[in-house]
């Protein structure tokens, strides 16, 4: 990719890791802008969406248990960040100061965790990742989310049953295999939502 770019990029194998290094003074001056003294800085003209996917490609995490996380050495851009988020639509995204653990020292870091079904389904409607595992695990969350927002609530299935004829708890309870007790949870579920006529027998 950086050759196709123009650049002769150098690979180096530090210990166990892999690093490229880019050597062009014009193309530090240009990045140098954007990052003084650890603090990001944005041009005026920049896809937040792109942006914010590339964020979560390199220092993010999607993780197993249904939450993006963004963590890096804390500097206060990460808080800068979520505002950006925010306006892309998905609500209440904060940072949150926190401390990793590396070797034995503790360092000063910061984070952001994006959870809940809304957020999730709102992050992959504005973003596309193009890490690819990163890209499949969010993905994967996408379609789990939209299988547990296409299941309809119990007490939902009873009310549209009980729309018919009037039906006894037993015949509820044989119905749907519940309990009596279990069936009366459901019937107070109902009544909220709406009329709920309970007729001696």
């Amino acid at each position: 990719l950086w050759e196709n770019l123009g650049y002769s990029p150098k690979v180096y194998r530090p210990r166990s890791a892999l690093r490229i290094d880019v050597h062009s003074r014009a193309l530090r001056d240009v990045f140098a802008m954007f990052k003084v003294r650890g603090k990001w800085s944005w041009p005026s003209v920049l896809s937040w969406p792109d942006y914010i996917a590339g964020v979560i490609d390199t220092d993010g995490c999607v993780t197993l248990n249904k939450s993006v996380v963004i963590t890096l050495k804390r500097s206060g851009n990460l808080r800068r960040l979520a505002a950006q988020i925010n306006q892309l639509g998905i609500r209440a995204v904060k940072s949150r100061p926190t401390t990793s653990i590396y070797l034995g020292d503790k360092y000063e870091t910061e984070t952001i965790t994006i959870t809940g079904m809304d957020r999730i389904v709102s992050l992959c409607q504005n973003i596309t990742l193009r890490h690819p595992r990163k890209a499949l695990r969010l993905s994967t969350m996408l379609h789990k989310i939209a299988e547990i927002q296409s299941r309809v609530p119990l007490y939902q299935q009873v009310a549209a049953w009980l729309q018919g004829e009037p039906k006894t708890w037993k015949e509820i309870a044989s119905k749907f295999r519940l309990t009596k007790s279990q069936v009366e949870s459901v019937l107070c579920n109902l009544r909220p939502t709406g009329r709920l006529e309970v007729k001696p027998p």
